[in-house]
Order: structure tokens, then C-alpha cells, then sequence
């Protein structure tokens, strides 16, 4: 008597049903575990090496987007501790050019066509809660990650039928970018505790951060090709100084009390989060950019994460602390604030 047909793949005697076989893989490959957004993002970015190598382009520098990734049905844009990034790093995967992204639930009842397409992972926190035996209530304990899945718009068949709100216009406008990078410093400038001085020297070596007397310093404009060329220099420097003590902190204090300029593995660590800081920025304000760097540089920087990978999470969550620091009186909609439990996102739907 011919064997019952059995849908799924045989192990020891065991049947393992065909829904359940890409998620024992991903959880084999991390362990056992679900994985963390870190480990997630640090899965795709290895596996961009190659391409990245070819291009010489780091992906948060391609520029992509031209505008910070958003939902179009809520005009939300999607930041996050990881959020931005992944969308980021996506979209130089994909060559995705549209900054609009939809909810799986909103793609389902769009009826949009996303047959064979692959979803992009992103996360929301939950609060952890623990009941406080001495006083008999409810304390947060930590905050863990949920995930949920959002389709880039480019990737409907049928995008040219669906009811989807068009681009929205970058509220920074098509205002020239000279006239631009004078409203972005004092955009800037305003939401610092302490204002770095603004300095320009001409002929320098390169511009930089002095740590010491908190100051940035600048080439005049005229030095440079084109304006965006000074707002990237601009930019990288101001989010150097949001590390000085009392403003977030990142530099280590010596003894006399002054910060020191990072050094060495610190030093590759800041450059690292103000690299993350300073391309999103550049999109939010408007400024197109795409930074060429060296195979030497994009083999060193690899080596760090596989090394560390411990260190492209972190550099990520100082990223996104710096971009809504200076951005406090017009703050990015934050979707890092605690969600109670059982409270159902709209945004996740």
C-alpha cells in the first residue's frame, strides 16, 4: 500500500510543514534567536560589500532618495534607532529612487501588485514591564523591538493605478543652496546648548572640529566647486560638535577637564556616526550629494563591523540621537517614543 502523500520535507522521521521552513533557517543562522534589528541591518550591509566595493560609494552616501524615506498616507517619516538606516541602505540595494514607503496592511488594501517582491524589515519598540513586588505596580523595565514590513512604492506593478498621495514638496523648498546653508547653520546652531563659533579660514588643510575651544572651522565658500560641497563640510563639523560635554557627550573628558579629540579606535567610531548623521541630514535639507570613497577605506571599514559588529548598531542610535538633536525645534517625527503594550500602531498595520 503505497505511503499518504505528505506536504513538507521529511527529517527523521519528522514532517516539516513548508510555512515554517525560512523561519527555522533565520533563526538557526542567528543562533536559534529571533535577530535584533543590529543583527539584521548588519546581515544586509555584509552582503552589499561587493557592491559597495564596485560602486565606491557607501550606501547612506549614494543619496539616493532625495528626500527622507516617508509613509504618504501619513506624511510620517520613518526614523526610528534603525529605521532610516535600513531604508537607506535598501534603497542603494535596489536602486530605489522614490522616498515613498506603505505599510504592508495599506499595500493589502490598495490592492497594489507586489507579487515576487521582498519586503523591507523595520522595527517599533515596546515597552518591557515588570510588577514592582514592593509596591505592587507596574515599572518599565527595558524596551524591546517588534517588527513590521513596508514595500517601496517602485515595487507595485500597478503603481500607476493605485490612489497614492504624490511627493510631498521638501519644506526647505527650492530656495537656492547658498541662501539654504545659511538657514540650515542657524537652524542648527539654534537647538545647541552652547553654540560652537563658526570660524573661516582660508587655505587651510582641511576643515575640521576643535574640541577644545569648541569651535568649528571652515574653508570660505569660495574654495569650493559648488555650494554642496561646503554644506557636507559644514554639516560633518557641526555634528562633531554635538558630541561636546553638554550637548551629548560622545568625547571623553581628560583630566584638566577639556575633551579630547578622538583617537584611534574611538576616532574611527565618531567618523562612523557622523558619516550616518551627516548623509541624512544632507537629504533632509535638500542637498544633493553622492561621496566616492577609496576601497582601502570601504575594507577598513568592513573589517571594523566583522570585527565589532557590535559597533554599526551603536553608531546608528548616535546617529539618529545627533539628527533629533538638531532638529529639536523641528523635530522628526520621533517613532522611538515608548508604545504601551497592546497599543496597535496605525503606521504597522
Amino acid at each position: 500500500m503505497p505511503s499518504a502523500k505528505v506536504f513538507g520535507r521529511k527529517r527523521k522521521g519528522k514532517t516539516m510543514p513548508k510555512n515554517t521552513r525560512k523561519k527555522s533557517y533565520r533563526r538557526r543562522k542567528s543562533g536559534g534567536k529571533k535577530q535584533t534589528p543590529e543583527q539584521k541591518i548588519l546581515e544586509y550591509m555584509l552582503g552589499l560589500k561587493e557592491e559597495v566595493l564596485k560602486r565606491e560609494v557607501m550606501p547612506w552616501d549614494s543619496g539616493r532618495l532625495g528626500h527622507l524615506p516617508y509613509n504618504p498616507f501619513t506624511d510620517h517619516q520613518y526614523g526610528g534607532s534603525f529605521n532610516l538606516f535600513m531604508l537607506q541602505v535598501r534603497a542603494f540595494g535596489t536602486g530605489w529612487t522614490d522616498p515613498r514607503f506603505v505599510t504592508r496592511g495599506k499595500a493589502k488594501e490598495l490592492k497594489a501588485d507586489f507579487r515576487g517582491q521582498r519586503m523591507t524589515q523595520l522595527w517599533y519598540p515596546m515597552q518591557r514591564k515588570e510588577v514592582n513586588e514592593d509596591t505592587g505596580e507596574e515599572e518599565i523595565v527595558g524596551v524591546y523591538y517588534r517588527p513590521f514590513f513596508v514595500f517601496n512604492v517602485e515595487q507595485f506593478a500597478n503603481l500607476s493605478e493605485l490612489d497614492i498621495p504624490p511627493l510631498s514638496v521638501s519644506e526647505w523648498g527650492d530656495t537656492p543652496a547658498a541662501e539654504r546653508i545659511e538657514a540650515v547653520k542657524d537652524h542648527m546652531l539654534a537647538n545647541f546648548k552652547s553654540p560652537p563659533a563658526m570660524r573661516e579660514e582660508a587655505m587651510i588643510r582641511a576643515p575640521h572640529y576643535r574640541p577644545a575651544t569648541h569651535e568649528v572651522v571652515l574653508p570660505p565658500t569660495r574654495e569650493y566647486r559648488k555650494p554642496e560641497r561646503f554644506a557636507q563640510s559644514m554639516l560633518h563639523e557641526l555634528v562633531h560638535a554635538t558630541g561636546a560635554p553638554g550637548e551629548l557627550s560622545r568625547f571623553k573628558v581628560n583630566r584638566y577637564g577639556s575633551p579630547c579629540t578622538p583617537q584611534g579606535a574611538d576616532y574611527a567610531y565618531e567618523e562612523m556616526a557622523t558619516q550616518f548623521a551627516t548623509a541624512s541630514l544632507l537629504t533632509q535639507y535638500g542637498f544633493a550629494h553622492e561621496r566616492k570613497t577609496s576601497a582601502d577605506y570601504i575594507v577598513s571599514w568592513y573589517s571594523a563591523i566583522e570585527d565589532k559588529p557590535e559597533l554599526l548598531g551603536s553608531a546608528i542610535k548616535d546617529a539618529m540621537a545627533v539628527i533629533r538633536y538638531v532638529n529639536k525645534d523641528n523635530p522628526l517625527p520621533n517613532s522611538d517614543d515608548y508604545i504601551e503594550d497592546g497599543q496597535v500602531l496605525q503606521e504597522a498595520a
